[in-house]
């Protein structure tokens, strides 16, 4: 039920009452609004209060402390009526509760208690409106001097009664003093432990603050503790993962003369004195069979055997038994690996996310104070500053500011005192821009990279359809890497197009992870191989590109060529495998190449490339234009007219060209900011 809901019920139960009672008059309709508004009130008091949680962790919010502090005084307001000559209950109740609040939430807490104290102890007396700076000076003093000695807050806060009893109150002195008195009195007697667990409670002290910063520090370390852990679990089963011995040839002869010579006459004579020469015997016809060798020469070894045609047939059978058994070792060697190189990846990744969460632990105070006053000192109003890495190459900030207009502060004016500052090249990564005045701007910070991709892509479809089954992906995966696939699923049409379409998003959701490509392409291959349509598989063609340091690393399975052009020379990236899926133990080569700046990476699905990878070459070699998307444009009309102006396969182009970094905006330094600050 809504407050809402609840104030209009009470209205016009108010007003259903008063037209029985009463004529309806101004009154009525006046006291009805009023009764309405208090129950509407009232009801957020009590639903603030049903939440409140008593827990040693636990962290009220404002509206809970409010709603609680209401809630506590509207049941001492009944203890009014309890006072002798020189007491009051409720006046006494209400100072010791000032002085505790104050005392652990500081002047903020303080104030505010005293305020509401004397606004609800007002409806019960006109004397209490005259107590109401009192208590409000009492919660500031006590505010004022938390974590001093108690004695110190008496004795102010006698003085300050004393002086708002002769000057402003309507009371007198001994009354004013006595309660006071009495109240400082069971202030004293509160436990220094009780009135810590309160600080811990109230949100604007800074008892609570640290206590939320210990606790998520214990919370970072135990979850480094327990990812470091799975990491080493996993790790201890990748080392586990023991390879598997083929089946040898140490028994393959005495299984042969077991099974061939059992009934034989002649048994104890051959595997007598003699056992060694037959042994030898049977391995020389098993090599002759292997060879191809004739009947004759087969049957030579074993020239003194009455059953030579029984044991040549046993040999067969062994033989194919023999390749059968090592074939399906190979093959468990083969999972073996894959099933232990994903647990290392697996290893790998949680040991990084570890290391994640401890970095976001880690405390630059220095760094944190200079990046204000430099901020400060150029007028940008800083709301808050969380600072995750300043490791050179890998600064990660995030920043809020508060401005009336937005006029690219963030790029033209913050970007280069944090470059200055922390000696890297910074840029904007990220921003949310409020457009109403007076409102907040949130912006990520990052350090640039050394290099930039300018990408251009072109790709159309079979006969120039809408449904290709080429796809393409270009994204950001872990620091400063960036990469480009290709994937083109065999055949054209629908089927073709989420075969390619489920190997990238398989890829793109390994990668970003934080696996290696070779062992995500081999799990892939490995999850597709498994399907039930065996008529279906997809090509890949992925290039990572380090940002950081320009180096290559290009990964092929069925692809077609690639190539990377360098001024005027032209290298081609070759690799001679199957496509994704149709076998379980596909090889993955890595190629690692480095780029420079201006190089340009140009990779295609065989629609481009197929019967004319010489053609294309010649193309690339003969280019004069230096724009990605141009060339790819160029390459894919060039394709379109060597087939006769038809699209006799789906297509796809994808142009990188490595540019280096430059910052539009020079950094600026510190001193030419103090500078212009101070003259």
């Amino acid at each position: 039920m809504t407050p809402i809901l609840l104030a209009v019920i009470q209205f016009i139960s108010h007003l259903t009452v008063g037209l029985y009672a009463d004529s309806l008059a101004v009154l009525t309709l006046t006291l009805g609004a009023i009764d309405a508004l208090l129950t509407a009130m009232a009801f957020r008091v009590f639903k603030e209060i049903f939440q409140l949680e008593f827990g040693a962790k636990t962290k009220w919010t404002y509206e809970q402390m409010f709603s609680l502090l209401v809630f506590g005084l509207g049941i001492l307001s009944g203890l009014n009526g309890f006072s002798g000559p020189i007491f009051n209950v409720a006046t006494i109740i209400t100072r010791l509760l000032v002085l505790s609040l104050g005392y652990s939430g500081g002047m903020l807490v303080g104030a505010t208690g005293g305020v509401v104290a004397s606004i609800l102890f007002s409806f019960l007396h006109e004397a209490y409106v005259s107590e109401m700076m009192l208590l409000a000076t009492l919660g500031l003093i006590s505010g004022l001097l938390k974590g001093k000695k108690r004695i110190s807050l008496i004795i102010l806060s006698l003085v300050t009664t004393g002086l708002f009893s002769l000057y402003v109150m309507d009371v007198s002195l001994t009354f004013s003093l006595t309660q006071t008195v009495i109240g400082t009195g069971l202030f004293m007697a509160i436990p220094k432990k009780k009135l810590k667990q309160l600080a811990e409670t109230l949100p604007t002290s800074a008892d609570a603050i640290d206590l939320q910063q210990r606790y998520l520090k214990d919370l970072r370390e135990v979850t480094s503790h327990q990812m470091t852990q799975f990491a080493d679990i996993f790790k201890s089963l990748s080392e586990s993962m023991g390879t598997s011995d083929a089946c040898g040839s140490n028994d393959f002869c005495a299984d042969v003369v077991k099974k061939a010579c059992a009934n034989c006459l002649k048994r104890e004579w051959c595997l007598g004195e003699d056992e060694g020469n037959a042994m030898v015997n049977v391995m020389m016809v098993s090599n002759l069979l292997k060879d191809g060798a004739s009947v004759d020469a087969v049957e030579a070894p074993l020239k003194t055997c009455i059953k030579k045609q029984k044991v040549i047939s046993v040999i067969k059978e062994m033989q194919l038994q023999q390749q059968l058994t090592r074939e399906l070792m190979r093959q468990q060697h083969n999972a073996h690996m894959l099933v232990k190189d994903q647990l290392v990846g697996v290893s790998k990744v949680m040991n990084n996310f570890a290391k994640e969460v401890m970095k976001d632990g880690q405390h630059y105070e220095s760094q944190e104070r200079d990046i204000l006053r430099m901020l400060r000192q150029l007028g940008i109003s800083v709301e808050k500053l969380t600072i995750y890495s300043l490791e050179q190459g890998d600064v990660d900030l995030e920043l809020t500011i508060i401005a009336k207009r937005y006029f690219d502060e963030a790029v033209k004016l913050i970007a280069p005192v944090l470059s200055d500052v922390l000696s890297d090249d910074i840029v904007v990564a990220d921003d949310v821009i409020n457009t109403l005045p007076d409102h907040q701007h949130f912006f990520v910070f990052k350090s640039a990279r050394h290099y930039m991709l300018n990408i251009g892509v072109s790709h159309a479809a079979k006969g120039g359809g809408f449904i290709s089954g080429d796809s393409y992906q270009t994204m950001d995966v872990t620091k400063g890497k960036h990469v480009l696939a290709i994937s083109d699923g065999m055949g054209n049409g629908r089927k073709a197009q989420r075969e390619s379409m489920q190997t990238l998003h398989l890829l793109k959701q390994i990668l970003q992870s934080g696996m290696d490509e070779v062992i995500a392409i081999q799990s892939i291959n490995q999850l597709l191989s498994l399907r039930q349509n065996f008529d279906m598989y997809a090509t890949l063609d992925l290039a990572m590109i380090d940002l950081q340091s320009g180096r290559l690393q290009c990964v092929k399975v069925g692809a077609a060529t690639s190539f990377i052009k360098r001024k005027k020379t032209v290298d081609t990236i070759t690799s001679m495998n199957l496509p994704i899926g149709i076998i379980e133990d596909v090889e993955v080569d890595k190629i690692e190449v480095t780029l420079k700046e201006g190089d340009l990476l140009i990779m295609m699905s065989d629609g481009i490339i197929e019967k004319r990878e010489e053609v294309v070459q010649q193309l690339i070699e003969d280019l004069h234009i230096n724009d990605p998307q141009a060339i790819a444009d160029w390459l894919l009309d060039q394709a379109i007219i060597d087939n006769h102006q038809h699209i006799v396969d789906d297509m796809t182009v994808i142009v990188a060209r490595l540019d280096r970094f430059k910052n539009k905006w020079q950094s600026i330094p510190q001193q030419a900011i103090e500078q212009y600050c101070y003259g």
